[in-house]
């Protein structure tokens, strides 16, 4: 008995040294780290020495047991309690899990865009409802009654551009009218141009031969007086001969006197046709001065009646800016109207905020007492923990109280853990109620300064309906007095057209004046070259009896003939100048029946021009009345289509299938414009919104598989990502994720805490042990797994390299094969090689 007395001294001694070389190497602060390298040497040397000394033990024992069967070795100690799982290789996977909150995307505010009384409000909050469904309707009685004054304005209107227009197309088919007349004056002007210059070309002809045949009688003159010369010098004989060239000559003059006679003749029917179409021309003339009285007494019937229709406008017009008056009167009074509804939906949402806040307030407190009450719950619980762990160290506790006074307390440290969130969550003061609320607050003051902004416009009278029509009817008052000014105008025919056509008429009559003068003149035979023909013979025959009494009164030397003949050569040389003059003034053209003619060619031509300008602007429609008329006709369309929808959205109807959550105002009550009367929310379908780190962007996707958890519900389910933010929140350095949820049995909430997690680590056949059984010290992290060892249960200490980690598993990269049975329950409390009894 001293041997094994001995060597249990021994064993305590070695023991005892180990603990105080470590106690010691521990004391030493900075050395420990600088000679950690040192110590696991030594640490190992120990260990090899106690596993050597145990195995001496162990075969000390069995020599014994053999010596004394009563003795029983290690069987004496009593085997620690614990409980163990088998170790297993399976698939691992670490997700990344982040706070976040239940959202509804289909919470619509239904309004109405037109203040008035709610009426028929046919729903009650929490009522279910269909899209589509009339929720209620908007007094819409002001909405009404301005469309039934816009109608009247609106057919007004289309009356004024279809009678402007039928003005236009009267005015194009009497232009055209002109046209076709002025075409007819026009082409009749050019003939009688073509004509006058026939006729100028003709003279001229008749003046060339004028001058020959002058040409003939002066050479023949000429001859005569060189003749008479000879004769006065010469005999009786020489007297004969000039007489026998004499009888010549007035045959000639003869001749001429005959043939001017036919020309006179045929110069005669030349005049007759011209006055023929002069009398056509004059005809026209005095057709298109009728038809030019006729057009003026048709514009100033038209002028009349564009005057009464001017007038029954410039009525209408007035009226409605009677109408647009008493209208921003009443538009006045029902925005101020609208104002004292605006300010009672503003304070009721920010009673609305206050109240709002108020509960987040006591929501706070509310969560801070359950924060106090668990942190004094956990305390006891330690405190009850600590006391079972005392008794079953002592091999005298319960095992099973002992495993539920450490369950409370995890229980109740991951609800403090939750509870924090809580109030974390609500100090930064994310409360979509809040929110809401404060932006409906805001929405309102603006919608407040708008209505001011309106009601400071109405007083000050600018209104652009009423400046509109008040501009409309200045205009129709300035378009009356042009009318009134061309009615009168048209009185005291003062028409430059009709003035023309009465021009041309009594050109015209003057030209036939003197065309039948020159008939009257050409049947009288007064015709200057015929005279002087006839004036020429009779010169010829006188000369003939001069020559005959020169002949007989030759020897007394009275050559009377000779001086005759000289002064018909002078008078032929005057009338051969006066021709000369005549053709030099026919070749220059300067021909005063000519440049009238081409004169009434050429304002004919300028006149077509303008008509014809008129009529391309007639028919490119560029009439500023009508544009007007029509750009009113559009302006009161729209103005039809804004109010028919206005009065289609005074009947509230619901945009989605849901629940009425709340009904801000009443039946009866007034609501203003776009003020919400009912909130709608559809939780049928919710997405999971979180906010994840900006260092998380490249691992996740739109579609990524995500698992969503909502604590207070204990649900969890597995989905896809469904939108990822596009801006980096700065603050926070997060970006927000959605995903959708599944809400069949309709029990998830907006608004409620979800925990939103990916996976971010993936392990296939890993061997993982729970993270609270690996234990650690100076040479590393280990667990104690079960073994049998001589027939006895054992506990072993394993040293393993861990690897990831989560939601309490840890991954083992070496020191366990997964075929161990890892100690649970007890593991803190058992050291190696110790005997353990297994009660699973």
């Amino acid at each position: 008995m001293k041997k094994y007395s001995i060597i249990t001294i021994v064993f305590s001694f070695l023991l005892l040294t180990l603990t105080l070389s470590i106690g010691c190497n521990r004391s030493s602060g900075d050395d420990v780290n600088s000679n950690k390298a040192e110590l696991k040497e030594d640490i190992a040397a120990k260990r090899a020495t106690i596993e050597e000394l145990q195995a001496e033990m162990r075969k000390k024992e069995e020599e014994l047991s053999k010596i004394d069967p009563d003795y029983k070795g290690s069987n004496n100690r009593k085997a620690r309690l614990v409980s163990s799982v088998p170790i297993t290789k399976k698939d691992f996977a670490q997700y990344a899990e982040f706070q976040g909150t239940v959202q509804t995307k289909n919470e619509y505010m239904v309004s109405s865009e037109t203040g008035g009384i709610v009426r028929n409000l046919k729903v009650k909050e929490g009522e279910r409802v269909k899209k589509g469904q009339l929720i209620g309707k908007v007094d819409a009685e002001i909405l009404k009654a301005n469309m039934d004054e816009l109608e009247v304005s609106l057919q007004l209107a289309r009356d004024m551009a279809v009678k402007r227009q039928q003005l236009i197309n009267r005015d194009n088919e009497s232009l055209q009218k002109s046209l076709d007349e002025l075409d007819l004056s026009l082409n009749l002007a050019r003939r009688m141009v073509g004509k006058r210059e026939a006729l100028i070309a003709n003279d001229k002809e008749s003046l060339q031969r004028s001058l020959d045949e002058l040409d003939v009688s002066l050479n023949l003159a000429k001859s005569m007086v060189d003749k008479r010369k000879i004769l006065i010098g010469n005999d009786k004989q020489s007297l004969q001969n000039s007489l026998d060239e004499l009888d010549t000559s007035l045959k000639l003059a003869k001749n001429m006197v005959l043939k001017r006679k036919q020309l006179i003749g045929n110069d005669k029917e030349s005049l007759q046709k011209s006055l023929d179409e002069l009398d056509v021309s004059l005809n026209l003339a005095k057709n298109m001065v009728k038809k030019r009285e006729q057009l003026v007494s048709n514009d100033k019937e038209s002028l009349q009646k564009g005057l009464d229709e001017l007038d029954v406008s410039l009525n209408l017009a007035k009226n409605m800016v009677k109408k647009r008056e008493q209208l921003v009167s009443n538009d006045k009074e029902s925005l101020q109207k609208g104002l004292d509804e605006l300010d009672v939906s503003l304070n009721l949402a920010k009673n609305m905020v206050k109240k709002r806040e108020q509960l987040i307030g006591n929501d706070k407190e509310s969560l801070q007492k359950s924060l106090d009450e668990l942190t004094l719950a956990l305390t006891l619980a330690k405190d009850v923990f600590e006391r079972r762990d005392r008794l079953w160290k002592q091999n005298i506790g319960s095992e099973i109280e002992y495993i539920k006074a450490k369950n409370d307390v995890e229980s109740l440290e991951k609800k403090i853990t939750t509870t924090k969130a809580q109030i974390a969550q609500a100090n930064t003061g994310q409360d979509m109620e809040l929110l809401n609320a404060k932006t409906q607050v805001e929405s309102l003051e603006k919608k407040r300064k708008t209505l001011l902004a309106q009601i400071a416009q109405a007083g000050t009278g600018q209104d652009i309906d009423l400046l509109n029509a008040r501009t409309q009817v200045e205009s129709l008052e300035k378009k009356r007095k042009t009318l009134l000014a061309q009615i009168a105008q048209a009185g005291t025919g003062q028409d430059i057209d009709l003035l023309n056509a009465k021009t041309q008429v009594e050109s015209l009559e003057k030209k036939r004046k003197t065309l039948l003068a020159q008939i009257a003149q050409a049947g009288t035979g007064q015709d200057i070259e015929l005279l002087n023909a006839e004036t020429q013979v009779e010169s010829l025959e006188k000369k003939r009896k001069t020559l005959l009494s020169q002949i007989a009164s030759a020897n007394s030397g009275q050559d009377i003939d000779l001086l005759t003949t000289k002064n018909n050569v002078e008078a032929l040389e005057k009338k051969r100048k006066t021709l000369l003059s005549q053709i030099e003034q026919a070749n220059k053209g300067q021909d005063i029946e000519l440049t009238v003619a081409k004169n009434d060619v050429d304002a004919l031509e300028k006149k077509r021009s303008t008509l014809l300008a008129q009529i391309a602007q007639a028919n490119t429609g560029q009439d500023m009345e009508l544009e007007n008329a029509k750009k009113q006709v559009e302006t009161l369309e729209k103005k039809k289509a804004t109010l028919e929808k206005q009065l289609r959205k005074t009947n509230l109807y619901a945009p989605t299938n849901g629940i009425i959550d709340l009904i801000m105002i009443k039946r009866g009550e007034m609501a203003g414009p776009g003020a919400p009367i009912v909130k709608l929310v559809n939780t049928a379908s919710l997405i999971a919104s979180a906010d994840v780190p900006e260092r998380y962007l490249a691992s996740i996707s739109r579609g990524d598989e995500v698992i969503v958890h909502i604590p207070i519900l204990d649900i969890e389910q597995d989905t896809k990502i469904q939108n990822i933010g596009e801006l980096i929140n700065p603050d926070n350095r997060t970006i927000k994720i959605e995903a959708t949820l599944n809400n069949k049995g309709g029990k998830i909430k907006p608004n409620l805490m979800a925990m939103v997690k990916f996976r971010e680590f993936e392990l296939s056949d890993a061997v993982t042990v729970p993270t609270n059984l690996i234990q650690s010290d100076l040479e590393g992290s280990y667990v104690f797994i079960v073994i049998t060892e001589k027939g006895q249960t054992v506990a072993k200490k394993v040293y393993v390299e861990t690897g990831k980690n989560y939601a309490g598993e840890t991954t083992i990269d070496s020191g366990l094969t997964g075929s161990e049975e890892i100690i649970t329950d007890g593991a803190r409390f058992v050291g190696d090689k110790e005997l353990v009894k297994v009660i699973n």
